[in-house]
């Protein structure tokens, strides 16, 4: 089996990645920075599987392309594509301009779009193969100060039924995950930037029906277990992750 992972040198793509190749995956571990190097290193010298580094700035067309074409290089052909890579900007409709807003739809939302395209022809070929998005439910609640992100997390939303539905008598499915409140870098850098962070942690938490945080782990597990050969019946699904926040 082979696994391309968009956003996987850290928080839920690499976590994603990394249960992959423990149940035997060959992956791509993909970031825009050359910090997923040290993330394939780690993930080859643990288990038997090969995980491979491409660098690639989603926001560039031929980045996007180049992608592909390398993923296919390496190992042929891929079974697999989990989209996570993206950005979460804070701010209401106020505080983006043009410049701004087109930079976080490329990285959201045109990224996966034509990496699906690229993809989705490449599985046409094989009748088979899995895309998992990762969406937010952001894209389904409307959370205060983040109205770009809310945009580009419903496109995805949007995007994935709509796509399933197109490929559903393929052999290809098509599924998107739903985060909520997880305890990624991200979020760490989040707490920590507050004023008392300690304090910030207890009221994100209290926010929670279940009263926790969730894990990059736990999210990994719904990536892996949405695109399994066991759960071969599902296609067009949202499926949130998020201890009760969206009910």
């Amino acid at each position: 089996m082979n696994v391309v992972v968009t956003g996987s040198s850290a928080g839920i793509g690499k976590a994603s990645a990394e249960l992959y190749m423990k149940y035997g995956a060959n992956v791509v571990i993909h970031g825009a920075s050359s910090k997923g190097e040290a993330v394939a290193e780690e993930l080859n010298g643990k288990y038997e599987g090969k995980a491979v580094f491409i660098q690639a700035d989603l926001k560039n067309m031929e980045e996007v392309r180049f992608l592909y074409e390398e993923s296919l290089r390496l190992f042929g052909h891929i079974d697999i594509l989990v989209n996570c890579a993206g950005i979460v900007p804070a701010g209401t409709v106020l505080d983006f301009d043009e410049s701004a807003f087109d930079e976080v739809f490329a990285i959201n939302v045109r990224s996966m779009f034509f990496l699906s395209q690229l993809f989705v022809e490449h599985m046409l070929q094989n009748k088979t193969g899995n895309i998992v998005n990762i969406g937010s439910i952001a894209g389904l609640i409307g959370p205060k100060n983040r109205a770009l992100y809310a945009a580009t997390k419903g496109a995805v939303i949007s995007l994935t039924r709509a796509m399933a539905s197109d490929y559903a008598d393929t052999g290809i499915r098509i599924n998107c995950v739903c985060p909520g409140m997880v305890y990624s870098p991200s979020l760490q850098e989040r707490i920590a930037a507050t004023p008392d962070p300690e304090e910030t942690y207890r009221i994100f938490q209290n926010n929670i029906p279940m009263k926790r945080i969730g894990s990059i782990e736990e999210i990994a597990e719904t990536v892996c277990f949405v695109s399994s050969k066991e759960n071969s019946f599902m296609t067009g699904s949202i499926v949130t992750v998020d201890g009760g926040a969206s009910l």
